[in-house]
């Protein structure tokens, strides 16, 4: 395999560094932003809302934006405000379709058209095509382009959800590239929201897109021009109207309200200089209660023509930062995934290559996990499974080998149940699909799908225990396992079964990727004949590549560079991996020696941004295919460890302060959490520059990244597999030896019980503090070696202290358990002495 491949040489971080980046720790969507959507987003900036599914985004759009809108748009007899809300599957705007529809209804006033009544009315396809529900308009990105109503309407919101999709369709879609060129074109006189929970690999191309020169300025005489903090506007007569001299594009939602609202009415809006502030107000004329709006005017300062603060019930509220001076303002919400429980097994193609019973080989690779799900319905029946396939026939052949134990055991969800059909099992599957997107829940023990419903669909049900995701790719990884949601005050346990991929089953996947790759570099080589007769052969030859192409407007032939941008680094990091499989030649083994040291946990907050703006610098000034540049994962993982970096030095300039004894423990634990956290993200950034012995399967170790469980891979987790035959006789042998030195020490409880000199019992039998560190450091790795390191054990710790021996007894031993006792033996000082008992 040849280790040249086609570099992007567009980094990531010529587009990143100049964003607003902001990091949230265990909060909601709306929690984070706050205010912030009144105050300081503006048209010129996009924003980003980076978020674990489940954490708030359609929330805070349902629950804040919309309505603000209605509320707005009922309290004036202008021109009404308007939100578009674009999203990907079909489900998905079905779902938020439905939602918004109740909310509409319930905001709007009783003589108002009522929209979930309508609804019903409809067929599936009707409500597909269903997108106008008054001033809240709803759409998918495949039909945007052909509806010319909305392209030309007016919003003060965009909502770009799941935007994830203009890269990880664009391999089997070709004007994804062209649906986000035309949103940073026809709407960029709206704050675009864009929102996903897989932001990664799509954020730098849509910035890239977004600080292209402006091509959509304003045209429309009878659109009234606002407000913009990069106006040139100058002082020369304070008698203008500053309406005159500046745009639209950069005016905060709350303040561009008031200013059409009065624009509209005549009445101009002038500034002077009133004492006693020294920044220029801009007022209304005569008697309008509306609040001032204070502008900085210095061209030295960081933030020239840009408004400050506004006053409100005599007060100056300060507005800076605004964010139109950067390329993005994001908002990095950090994830939780403490809810799942890893598991492994083995994904590989069989060696029985003329094994009659099993004809197509590549079904095989499925059969381990069948066991699996097999032996667990009939042990735990209630328990229902999802399983993610990358296929509609390992789909099939899942559902029909599960429904020949018990029919109706499992459902098979593919884009074909969208819609109704006559075929029976079919018919089955297409109710299961509508009860998902109606009901959030399933009747079937096991539900298999496609990607069908990778995006935005919710699945609420739970008798969900376990997820199956047969899907080697982050994005679409992730986006699978949160379709399950969970409830944040009742959180259940659910087993994510991770498979292990061989070498020659990436390296299949890898030889794909790399052949449309050469084919792409290969079309841009040619004059438009070549590539009509060269694209011809192609589709006919490899049917991965057919939905790539697609022809322009001018019947010009031209493919998804979205596409390609997908493919090159799916194909780097595919590499990668391979070249850490074992058996596999050394010198693809790519030798990554930047990375976070254990010593930069301890630096201040200013040496630490300089030491890692350093890092970032290296990554990303000395390119090489050894040295590749910061990704904006690896960006969003410095960015992390950056702040609870710095959130452990805010404690820790608390606890100089010496603070009450009754916070001193609670400051103590979060801090002690606080460092587990920093920890996890040096780690997992560091995690690509690890070296693994040949027993760890890579595959792994790059799920649990995904999920930032880097640190609880266990070679116990495995399942059906030798090893994991092997490791439930070293566990068997772990536990008997932990329980053969419990009897070793204890003495039973019924002596102990009827022994009335206590005291000689324990001076007898017990143990004093030497023996106590004796025991513990023992008895904390038997235990471990038995059952595994406890999820309380977040960080490296003293030896397990008496409350935790006995804990862990009552947990896994409850006839076991230790008693102490303080004295005095004749001159010596007052001892504690421990005494382990059995029943």
């Amino acid at each position: 395999m040849s280790t040249t491949l086609f570099r992007n040489n567009d980094s990531p971080m010529s587009y990143l560094k100049n964003t607003q980046y902001n990091v949230f720790d265990n909060s909601s969507v709306s929690e984070a932003i706050g205010n912030d959507w009144l105050y300081k987003w503006t048209p010129k900036t996009p924003v980003f809302i980076s978020a674990q599914t489940g954490s708030g985004k359609n929330y805070f759009i349902e629950n804040t934006l919309v309505p603000a809108i209605l509320e707005h748009n009922q309290n004036t007899s202008f021109l009404p405000e308007k939100i578009l809300i674009l999203s990907n599957r079909i489900a998905l705007g079905r779902q938020t379709k439905q939602r918004l529809a109740e909310k509409i209804d319930f905001l709007t006033d009783r003589h108002d058209k009522k929209y979930v009544p309508e609804l019903e009315n409809y067929s599936d396809k009707g409500f597909d095509n269903y997108f106008d529900f008054g001033n809240i308009k709803i759409c998918s990105y495949q039909s945007l382009l052909g509806n010319q109503d909305l392209l030309n309407d007016k919003y003060a919101f965009v909502i770009i959800d799941e935007c994830h999709f203009f890269f990880s369709d664009a391999k089997f879609n070709h004007i994804t590239e062209h649906i986000l060129q035309t949103i940073t074109t026809r709407f960029k006189n709206s704050i675009r929201i864009y929102m996903s929970a897989t932001l990664d690999d799509v954020i730098p191309c849509i910035i890239k897109k977004e600080c292209l020169p402006n091509i959509a300025s304003i045209t429309d005489n009878s659109q009234i021009p606002l407000f913009a903090n990069d106006a040139d506007f100058t002082l020369d007569n304070p008698n203008t109207p500053l309406a005159l001299y500046v745009k639209q594009v950069s005016l905060p939602f709350l303040f561009s309200k008031f200013c059409e609202k009065h624009i509209a009415n005549n009445k101009d809006i002038y500034y002077s200089f009133p004492f006693p502030f020294s920044l220029p107000q801009i007022s209304f004329r005569v008697g309008i209660p509306t609040p001032n709006f204070y502008f900085n005017l210095d061209l030295d300062s960081d933030s020239p023509n840009t408004f400050v603060s506004y006053s409100h019930n005599n007060k100056t509220i300060p507005l800076t930062p605004l964010y139109n001076k950067k390329n993005a303002v994001i908002y990095d919400i950090t994830r939780n995934y403490d809810y799942i429980q890893p598991k492994y097994f083995s994904f590989s193609s069989s060696s029985k290559k003329n094994n009659e019973n099993n004809k197509d080989n590549a079904l095989h690779q499925y059969c381990p996990i069948l066991g699996i799900i097999k032996t667990t319905l009939i042990e735990k029946p209630k328990e229902k499974w999802i399983v993610f396939v990358p296929s509609k026939k390992a789909g099939e052949f899942l559902k029909n080998e599960l429904n020949k134990e018990a029919e109706n055991t499992a459902t098979f969800i593919s884009m074909e149940s969208k819609y109704s059909s006559n075929n029976h099992q079919d018919a089955i599957d297409a109710d299961n699909y509508t009860q998902i997107v109606k009901t959030e829940t399933f009747p079937a023990k096991v539900l298999i799908s496609t990607s069908v419903i990778e995006n935005g669909v919710n699945i609420s049900d739970t008798a969900v225990k376990h997820i199956v995701i047969f899907l080697f790719d982050r994005t679409q990884f992730l986006q699978m396992l949160g379709r399950l949601r969970i409830d944040k005050t009742n959180r259940i346990q659910v087993n994510l079964y991770i498979p292990a991929y061989s070498s020659t089953y990436l390296k299949k996947i890898f030889s794909t990727k790399r052949r449309i790759l050469n084919d792409l570099t290969d079309f841009d080589t040619m004059d438009p004949r070549e590539r009509r007769n060269f694209h011809d052969r192609l589709i006919q030859q490899d049917s991965h590549i057919k939905n790539i192409f697609g022809l322009k407007k001018n019947e010009k032939l031209m493919y998804n560079h979205l596409a390609k941008i997908n493919l090159l680094n799916e194909s780097k990091f595919l590499e990668k991996i391979i070249s850490k499989q074992p058996g596999t030649e050394p010198s693809l083994i790519s030798d990554e020696n930047i990375h976070i040291p254990e010593s930069w946990n301890n630096l201040k907050p200013k040496e630490l941004a300089q030491q890692l703006s350093d890092l970032e610098k290296s990554r990303n000034g000395n390119l090489s295919e050894d040295n590749p540049h910061l990704s904006f994962t690896d960006y969003s993982y410095l960015k992390k460890y950056e702040f609870f970096s710095n959130e452990i030095d805010k404690i820790e300039t608390i606890l100089t302060t010496n603070p009450p004894l009754k916070d001193l423990e609670d400051l103590q634990e979060k801090k002690t959490i606080l460092i587990s956290e920093q920890e996890k993200y040096r780690s997992i950034f560091n995690h690509k520059s690890q070296k693994y012995d040949a027993t760890i399967d890579v595959t792994i170790i790059e799920q649990l990244v995904w999920i930032e469980q880097i640190a609880s891979f266990n070679m116990k987790n495995y399942c059906s597999s030798p090893i994991q035959k092997q490791q439930v006789q070293q566990t068997k042998d772990s536990i008997e030896e932990l329980i053969h030195f419990l009897d070793e020490n204890a003495q039973p409880e019924s002596k102990f019980k009827l022994q009335v000199d206590k005291k000689k019992i324990y001076l007898d039998y017990g143990m004093d503090s030497i023996k106590q560190n004796t025991f513990k450091n023992k008895f904390e790795s038997l235990y471990k070696n038995a059952y595994g390191k406890r999820p309380e054990d977040k960080t490296k710790s003293a030896p397990y202290s008496l409350n935790k021996i006995n804990k862990c007894l009552t947990d896994k031993s409850p006839d076991y358990h230790i008693e102490k006792s303080s004295f005095a033996v004749i001159t010596q000082k007052k001892s504690t002495y421990w005494l382990l008992l059995k029943e």
